[in-house]
């Protein structure tokens, strides 16, 4: 006979999750909160009889996640709100002397239920684990990122509860535009509470919705597959996972699903298995499993806690003296563990330069991961680690769950979400007669705003699925974004199809015989009331949508920037069949035009640098503003923040606060920049110089002393250390005209050991002797200084003094 958990997977998942939205007002929280308790536990407490009455065993509890968009959680000292309708709810679902029977006739203890609270900021957190009840206030704001993520926690037969404002839903067309999608789907209901002032008017179609029936099912003759998997397909991937410690090295697997697809749990039962087969073994097994937090593996190892002969305790376990822990990403990078095979779950949510690090430092591994974008870094793993590990490793193993485990297949919430967020967008293949390259002649632009696009669903989803393809960070907010902010136009670049293409019937739904090739959106800041500004200098207030001007204003002491407007380019995307062919260049060249056309001051952008799009944004004319002293979560990299000034006192300005963070550099570069790859730093060094006739002698302020140390440097006369001062200028004087040069040497393969990224890292830097040996991968100190000198007498050679 099965285990209960298994029983419980089966019996739970034919049934059908229901997702119910309520509109309401900040006022009557007592009554919602009491009324909807009742029902509530009615609806749990038939559920849990049917199950306990099919396997004469106790039902799991009743795990529940109540969240709130609230400015005040977002202190996280502060986990719940005094009288409001998630407090009252979770007071009555957890009391034990209540008066008022369920509509049901029964009456869970409170006990059966297992609430959990979290704040703002904390619906991450939630990811891998599973729940049956999820209750959402969102009358303080609409966040499609937090319904999208939570939801994916709750199993089936689960119930979602949103509570929305009445006049939030009026106020916002992203909220509408979801809520329009509940119709016409049995298990889904939108419930205006505001105008059902009378308890049966709303409380009768609630109740219908959440009146449990019974699922027929012969729970102790469940077929149970080898390995304890639930179907064919998961049995393969822990096959495939148990390979992967037993075989040979450096063939990593990735493991992808939507969400309830039992990823996490094919890692668990692969664990089990591995090390079962392994009892007897004299060799002590050690298993590590990471996440982006600790709380994504709370399935995993409760998993392992069903399993007969295991100790678990918290984010450990052991089995016949085998070990199984979890360990932060941190600590895994900084300190090599030694141990049989390493699990990356939830790796969509973990920064790119972290799983390169991962991938190099470890033989055994396995990724998992969901890739819809809401995790984190999002697509970044399909197209940016993916295609890196398959290259490394060519016997890199991938495979996918389809069928989901947590809920039915045809799931109506998983089918609202992706059809409300467009979680499925797809990129249209291209026309195979499609003209190669694409001319300037043949592009054609439209601009409006994002609501426009809603009669055009098709054109929508193309939009969504070409932002997705090119930025990791794209998520379902962003569609609110493009929906609800006035100031975000919609910038689409479109290909005239050939004649032949015409013919061959490809061609968008505008019915124009267009190709869409390229988005960008594009956020206009500035121009807010100076009492307004002077409450944003002194740290009293922020203003969403005007990161461009506070930042400039509060992160780079610019006093002036609210004098000027901003156009700040939020997202630009090209096709990915169609990138390196200039229609990047020529979406922002439109985007300018577009700009000044509106007398709008300058662009603007900021995003996680690297040298490849800081050469792209270079290129186009923008110059640095700021870096940012951490690194971005998402992408493990130093925030830039570029301008592209577009009248004459934009340009001065601009001018004086790049030279302003030039000078400003040195201070930073062995502390706060430490980590900074020191081929980029070459390249914003370069771009960043202001000096011109550099034929002359002098202008670099190199003079013939400096020259001189650098020449017995490099001959060996003179020590490095007597040498440092000439180093720094020489470094420091990094112009225009070197910039294809450092260009070059970041564009190859691991530039960091090059020896001019040595040199920069050890002069401007001040990195240790024994990371740069490391780094650079030579011998030891003696050739290291080697590599310094050869850098030196490369920079000489190919400059003028």
């Amino acid at each position: 006979m099965v285990d209960v958990p298994y029983q419980w997977l089966h019996w739970s998942r034919q049934q059908p999750r229901k997702f119910i939205c309520l509109q309401a007002n900040q006022t009557g929280s007592e009554r919602l909160a009491t009324e909807l308790a009742q029902v509530l536990f009615g609806y749990f407490q038939s559920q849990n009889d049917s199950f306990a009455q099919l396997s004469s065993q106790a039902p799991a509890p009743v795990h529940a996640v109540f969240w709130q968009n609230s400015p005040l959680l977002a202190d996280k000292s502060v986990t719940s709100l005094p009288d409001d309708v998630l407090t009252l709810l979770e007071r009555k679902l957890l009391s034990k002397d209540r008066q008022t029977p369920t509509l049901a006739g029964g009456e869970l203890n409170g006990d059966e239920f297992r609430i959990r609270v979290i704040n703002a900021q904390q619906y991450r957190s939630q990811l891998g684990q599973e729940n049956r009840l999820l209750v959402i206030d969102a009358r303080q704001g609409f966040n499609p990122d937090a319904i999208a993520a939570l939801s994916g926690t709750i199993i089936g037969g689960g119930v979602v509860v949103v509570i929305i404002d009445t006049q939030i839903t009026a106020d916002s067309i992203s909220l509408t535009h979801f809520i329009g999608g509940i119709e016409n789907r049995s298990n889904c209901l939108a419930l205006n509470l505001t105008s059902a002032n009378e308890k049966s008017e709303w409380l009768a179609p609630l109740t219908r919705m959440l009146t449990f029936h019974d699922v027929a099912s012969d729970l102790r003759s469940l077929p149970d597959l080898s390995d304890g998997a639930v179907n064919q397909a998961q049995q393969e991937v822990v096959a495939g996972i148990v390979k992967v410690a037993s075989g040979k090295r450096d063939r990593p697997m990735v493991l992808t699903a939507d969400r309830g697809r039992g990823k996490t749990t094919a890692l668990a039962l692969a664990s089990r298995y591995y090390l079962q087969q392994h009892s007897t073994s004299a060799q002590l097994i050690k298993i590590v499993i990471t996440a982006p937090t600790p709380q994504a593996v709370a399935t995993y190892f409760r998993h392992l806690q069903d399993s007969e002969g295991w100790q678990v305790n918290g984010l450990a376990a052991q089995f016949a003296g085998h070990q199984v822990k979890f360990m932060p990403l941190e600590q895994l990078i900084e300190e090599k563990q030694d141990c049989h095979l390493l699990l990356v779950d939830e790796a969509a949510g973990i920064p790119i330069p972290q799983l390169l690090s991962l991938s190099k430092q470890y033989h055994r591994l396995v990724f998992a991961s969901t890739v819809h974008g809401y995790e984190g870094a999002g697509r970044g793993f399909t197209h940016k680690f993916l295609p890196y590990l398959r290259a490394t490793y060519p016997g890199t193993r991938l495979a996918q769950l389809r069928e989901p485990v947590r809920w039915s297949v045809n799931d109506e919430l998983e089918q609202l979400l992706f059809e409300r967020f467009f979680l499925n967008a797809s990129l249209a293949e291209l026309p195979s007669v499609a003209s190669l390259p694409i001319t300037a002649q043949q592009l054609r632009y439209r601009w409006g705003h994002g609501r426009d696009l809603l009669d055009d669903e098709q054109l929508f989803s193309q939009v969504i699925a070409l932002l997705v393809s090119a930025h990791y960070q794209t998520k379902p907010s962003d569609l609110k974004l493009i929906l609800d902010d006035p100031n975000l136009v919609l910038g689409l670049q479109f290909s005239e199809l050939s004649t032949a293409e015409q013919q061959a019937e490809r061609s968008d739904t505008t019915g124009n015989n267009h190709l869409l090739v390229g988005v960008v959106l594009l956020l206009f800041e500035g121009g807010l009331a100076p009492e307004l500004v002077e409450k944003i200098s002194r740290g009293e207030r922020r203003i969403p949508g005007h990161f461009t001007p506070q930042s400039l204003l509060t992160q780079a002491n610019a006093d002036w920037a609210f004098a000027y407007t901003y156009g700040r380019i939020v997202r630009i995307a090209v096709h990915p069949d169609l990138q390196n062919q200039g229609l990047g260049q020529q979406l922002l060249s439109a985007s300018e035009q577009y700009a000044i056309e509106r007398d709008i001051n300058g662009l603007s952008t900021s995003f996680g640098v690297n040298s490849t799009l800081f050469n792209f944004w270079y290129q186009a004319g923008f110059q640095i503003a700021r870096l940012g002293f951490s690194r971005d979560k998402a992408s493990g990299e130093h925030s830039v923040l570029m301008l592209k000034a577009l009248t004459p006192g934009l340009r001065s300005q601009a001018k004086r606060l790049q030279q302003q963070w030039r000078e400003n550099l040195p201070g930073y570069l062995s502390d706060e920049f430490k980590t900074l790859p020191a081929s980029l730093m070459a390249m914003m060094l370069s771009a960043s110089s202001d000096q011109q006739n550099l034929g002359v002698a002098g202008e670099r302020d190199i003079d013939a002393d400096n020259l001189q140390q650098l020449q017995r440097f490099i001959d060996g006369s003179r020590q490095y250390s007597y040498c440092v001062p000439a180093l720094h200028k020489l470094l420091m004087s990094l112009a225009k005209n070197d910039y294809s040069y450092v260009k070059n040497i970041a564009s190859q393969d691991e530039p960091e050991r090059h020896p001019h990224s040595l040199l920069l890292a050890k002069v401007l830097q001040k990195v240790s002797v024994t990371e740069l040996v490391k780094r650079g991968g030579v011998s030891g100190q003696k050739a290291l200084l080697q590599q310094l000198k050869d850098a030196t007498r490369a920079l000489l050679s190919q400059q003028t003094y």
